[in-house]
């Protein structure tokens, strides 16, 4: 069924433009965001979050997960397109200590295509596959059996003009977790260590039963 998006503008200033978009479908609020939008300007910088130690992409194979996604559908008869970006999986116990848990997961990501010197396409790009993979990270051992997940909410924050040209590191951890409901946060980084996006979400993960 087709759906509707209703733009709400909330603020016009010098210097910041906020909208609230209402996504409707059959009469249904199905989605609802929120945008804050501002000038480029110069003034306070500085980046304390160092990028977690990784191996280059060319030395990651793609990510089994997409994979994985692929072959599901192809059983079941169904042929979905190859995704936009390339995205590859740094297996966790790489680089961590032996005997070490934590919830630190680490994916390269890089469109497959050149896009268009367009910052809105960049950033929905950017947005898009933010998603892709965030509430994952929430599962953690015991639950070893497929899980039905979900997101609850999600904020992004980008800190550079977004330009999703090359390979950008996304690093995740799930600090907390309770009631079925996962806290995530991730941050992404070009390949010099710039911090440029902020996200943080929270997952419903009803572990399958063991």
């Amino acid at each position: 069924m087709p759906v509707h998006y209703l733009v709400q503008h909330l603020k016009d200033g010098r210097n910041f433009a906020a909208r609230a978009v209402n996504a409707v479908q059959a009469e249904e609020v199905i989605f609802t965001l929120h945008a804050s939008f501002a000038q480029p300007e110069d003034g306070l910088a500085h980046q304390e979050a160092r990028m977690p130690d990784s191996p280059p992409p060319d030395e990651v194979s793609e990510s089994s997960f997409e994979n994985w996604g692929r072959s599901l559908a192809l059983r079941a008869g169904i042929r979905i397109p190859e995704s936009p970006v390339d995205i590859r999986e740094i297996p966790r116990d790489a680089g961590v200590e032996p005997g070490t848990k934590s919830s630190l997961r680490r994916l390269w990501i890089r469109p497959r295509v050149e896009l268009p010197e367009d910052p809105l396409l960049h950033a929905a790009l950017l947005t898009w596959v933010s998603d892709r993979s965030l509430v994952r990270t929430g599962v953690r051992p015991p639950y070893t059996r497929s899980a039905s997940t979900a997101s609850l909410d999600h904020a992004m924050w980008f800190h550079h003009p977004p330009h999703f040209d090359d390979w950008l590191l996304y690093a995740m951890q799930s600090p907390v977790a309770h009631a079925a409901r996962a806290f995530i946060h991730g941050s992404m980084y070009r390949t010099d260590g710039t911090r440029v996006v902020t996200v943080a979400q929270e997952g419903l993960i009803r572990p399958g039963q063991s």
